[in-house]
């Protein structure tokens, strides 16, 4: 969800711009980064891998607010997310911009969790689905452990890079059970735990954008205060620079949607801008992050000769809530000019933890004097 391009211009004429005309975006400070990224710190995870002809596993999830969500993962990888708010399905719909948007559905459920002085776990929970009411219970014989690492994630949710940490957890025993109407669904050995600090980082794949500048209002010094309008299909996206440049001349951009928090770490130039790292803070505001820097900034170039390919590779890393760079991984690029329009293709080949390398994504960005879309693609 972001962009930028030059700037230089604008404060030297002193012009006050609120609805931008063609071009305009080529003479600024643009503020996008070409990927985006969510971070969902929960409270709880109860999870359960199950036999089932279409189902892999169930997953309650609760938050610090309250809310509870009921994961149904399908043997095809693909996910079906059960909210128990109606209005936060339709808010998750209005800004998915999944190129295969993302199944949110309602289902009023019932969650209840209690750890003994032990350490010990129950989690009893329901939830009355259009596909059956779903009943589970959660038992554990061994007291909740410190573990502080990412887990495979398994072939759940394949189009992004799913960054699973977990902070404790305890194992399920045989008492655990799984009810769909009624009836028992098997439950696969050893695949039953609780989490407590469930931590979800997840780089996007499925990404598309088309923003168009609808408002723009410049800083008092430089560019201290400014402030960006898009449109992002029929929704208002806002992003800011609230604080002045650091040491590398790199300008903390605030983007706004949604309620979501991300920030940007940005730097301009006559030739381009450099992005050296991108965080974005949790669905439940309890101040953490999920963070990707990169070893060498991103590079987009401004302009570019035609024929001429500009290629570069460089590392990244992710941390999330209070690990360490806990993954790791490299990014390709490539960019050049075709039909006065400036393309770059990105990929994002992560290699630690090992299971996560069969998760690349690759993006296609597409720069005009009046546009930024972002295009996501599979791996070539």
């Amino acid at each position: 969800m972001k962009r930028m391009k030059c700037l230089l211009g604008l404060f030297l004429c002193g012009a006050f711009f609120v609805t931008p005309g063609p071009g305009f975006c080529r003479e600024v400070f643009c503020p996008q980064v070409p990927f985006s990224i969510l971070y969902a710190g929960g409270v709880e995870h109860t999870f359960f891998r199950i036999i089932h002809p279409q189902w892999d596993a169930v997953e309650f999830q609760t938050t610090s607010t309250g809310r509870v969500q009921l994961l149904v993962s399908l043997l095809d990888g693909n996910q079906i997310h059960y909210l128990d708010q109606e209005p936060l399905v339709q808010i998750r719909r209005k800004f998915d911009t999944s190129l295969k948007a993302r199944d949110y559905r309602y289902a009023p459920i019932e969650y209840r969790s209690k750890i003994e002085k032990d350490g010990t776990v129950q989690v009893i929970a329901s939830a009355k689905t259009d596909r059956g009411k779903i009943d589970v219970s959660f038992f554990s014989s061994q007291p909740l452990k410190e573990v502080n690492q990412v887990v495979d994630p398994f072939n759940h949710a394949m189009e992004v890079i799913a960054i699973l940490y977990m902070e404790r957890t305890a194992i399920g025993n045989e008492k655990a059970t799984v009810l769909l109407d009624g009836k028992t669904l098997h439950i696969r050995k050893s695949d039953v735990s609780f989490v407590q600090g469930a931590n979800f980082g997840i780089i996007f794949r499925t990404d598309k954008r088309d923003e168009r500048l609808i408002e723009f209002r410049p800083g008092q010094e430089r560019w201290v205060g400014a402030r960006w309008v898009y449109d992002v299909g029929g929704n208002r996206v806002t992003y800011s620079i609230e604080k002045e440049k650091d040491s590398e001349g790199f300008y903390e951009v605030k983007r706004l949607a949604n309620m979501i928090v991300q920030k940007a770490w940005i730097r301009p130039g006559e030739k381009g801008r450099h992005i050296k790292r991108v965080s974005t803070f949790s669905l439940v505001h309890d101040n953490k992050e999920f963070i990707i820097e990169f070893g060498v900034p991103l590079f987009f170039p401004a302009m570019l000769l035609e024929n001429q390919i500009l290629r570069s590779e460089l590392g990244f890393k992710a941390q999330i809530s209070n690990s360490d760079w806990a993954v790791r991984g490299r990014v390709k690029m490539a960019s050049w000019k075709e039909n006065n329009r400036t393309h770059s293709e990105m990929e994002f080949l992560p290699s630690s933890p090992e299971f996560l390398a069969k998760r690349p994504i690759y993006y296609e960005v597409i720069e005009s004097k009046d546009r930024y879309e972002v295009i996501a693609k599979e791996v070539k």
